[in-house]
């Protein structure tokens, strides 16, 4: 499945091959989160609304201060994709189910996430 344009337009991805089981790290998570947002700002009624405009604000604005480097791990990816979701939700867009939870779905801030996921969350 080719993935959407925007991720090139928004400066996601770009075309070199990437390692999909790779760690992600929290400025890859940051970059595709502002990309998104970005992208609800420009084609969305209301946009990304005030919880996401907000968060990127303050990433913006502290850019160059926090270990972008470091690991993001899957809670973090979790908490992003459900901020995003939330808003597609309000707006009444169509969004595919979410998978079914297991016991431990909810608590995996140690666990480290991958590229892929990051793609597909």
């Amino acid at each position: 499945m080719a993935p959407p344009a925007w991720w090139a337009e928004r400066n996601v991805v770009t075309n070199a091959a990437a390692d999909d089981y790779a760690a992600l790290n929290q400025g890859q998570l940051k970059n595709f989160v502002r990309g998104a947002v970005d992208e609800m700002n420009a084609k969305l009624p209301g946009g990304a609304g005030t919880a996401l405009n907000n968060l990127v604000a303050g990433w913006r604005a502290n850019a160059g201060t926090a270990d972008d480097f470091a690991a993001a791990n899957v809670g973090q990816l979790k908490a992003m994709g459900k901020l995003v979701r939330a808003r597609l939700v309000e707006l009444n867009l169509s969004v595919p189910p979410l998978g079914t939870a297991t016991t431990d779905d909810d608590d995996n801030f140690g666990e480290p996430g991958t590229l892929r996921q990051d793609k597909h969350r």
